[in-house]
């Protein structure tokens, strides 16, 4: 279903922890420019990443109609947060693995974050690389390894702040009148489906896709595409609504 939208429309790709700008081009890029929509993927500031993000978001909606908010995990957090306050220039959001609602104290992508920073100021950026090589798919570990050494010796900072930060809040989603599209993966335990199920729950408008783990590694455009198919079908929804 084709996402119809106001002519000066950009997307924003705001990454998860630790990862960068390419795989948000990967991943939101094709589906964006199947629609003529811009895509501003954002790298981000290791040492303050909500505000990076933040930054991005208000910088693009002054330069545009509508700014339609592509985010991952973290990214999906902050972007939903922000939507939620300048719906006026929101043209929907696609929320791709939601790590948590609210506090993150017991979420285990909050906690394998912190143990992260932890580990990296111990140890060095060199042996948490070799690890995930060793123990991790390797389309995570070759990704990650990228964006991990683009964004040392701040990446601890980022993960500490990641993994204390308490968005979306549950009122957040609930005002958020706009179209949100979750994306999850199945067997991921660090973003669990029951979680965007949480988020799903709250929203005025919004739709659940899941895509098995590994078919994101195969392709990881399938989650861009699969989000930007369910956010045609709820603008549709709303639209004749």
């Amino acid at each position: 279903m084709s996402l119809s939208h106001p002519q000066s429309t950009v997307a924003v790709g705001l990454p998860g922890a630790g990862a960068d700008a390419e795989l948000m081009r990967e991943i939101f890029g094709p589906a964006a420019e199947a629609e003529g929509i811009a895509l501003i993927a954002v790298d981000p500031d290791p040492g303050a990443v909500r505000e990076s993000y933040l930054a991005a978001l208000d910088q693009a909606s002054r330069g545009a109609d509508r700014v339609l908010v592509c985010g991952l995990s973290f990214g999906a957090h902050v972007g939903a947060h922000w939507a939620s306050a300048h719906q006026d220039q929101c043209l929907g959001v696609l929320a791709c693995w939601p790590a948590w609602l609210g506090d993150p104290a017991g979420a285990p992508a909050a906690q394998n974050a912190r143990e992260t920073a932890a580990l990296l100021r111990e140890q060095g950026l060199a042996p948490l690389l070799d690890a995930m090589r060793a123990g991790g798919p390797g389309w995570v570990a070759e990704r990650l390894a990228r964006s991990w050494t683009a964004q040392w010796p701040k990446l601890p900072e980022a993960f500490e702040e990641i993994g204390r930060t308490a968005l979306p809040t549950e009122d957040d989603l609930r005002s958020l009148r706009l179209p949100v599209a979750l994306g999850a993966m199945s067997e991921d335990p660090f973003h669990p489906v029951a979680v965007a199920r949480q988020w799903a729950a709250l929203l005025p408008h919004a739709e659940l896709v899941a895509l098995p783990f590994a078919a994101v590694g195969e392709d990881p455009a399938r989650l861009g595409h699969a989000t930007f198919e369910a956010l045609g079908r709820l603008r549709a929804k709303t639209a004749t609504g």
